[in-house]
């Protein structure tokens, strides 16, 4: 998570893509020993677009205090 906020604040796109199922072939690209095994991958780039920044809710729709379910202190 944080090679992706780091890399995020420099202006660069982050994708992690789990490598479950696809060990084999990532090895082989990559060049990893056969006694390692990759469990993800991180694709680090330059984004061709911005996208567009999601609406948020508001902070007492999502924000419980001290229990689950309570709104107020």
């Amino acid at each position: 998570m944080y090679i992706m906020l780091a890399a995020h604040a420099y202006g660069l796109g982050t994708v992690w893509i789990q490598a479950i199922g696809y060990q084999n072939a990532i090895k082989e690209i990559l060049g990893i020993p056969e006694d390692k095994e990759p469990v993800s991958v991180l694709a680090v780039g330059w984004p061709a677009e911005q996208p567009p920044q999601k609406p948020r809710k508001p902070l007492s729709e999502i924000l419980y205090v001290n229990k689950y379910g309570e709104r107020e202190a």
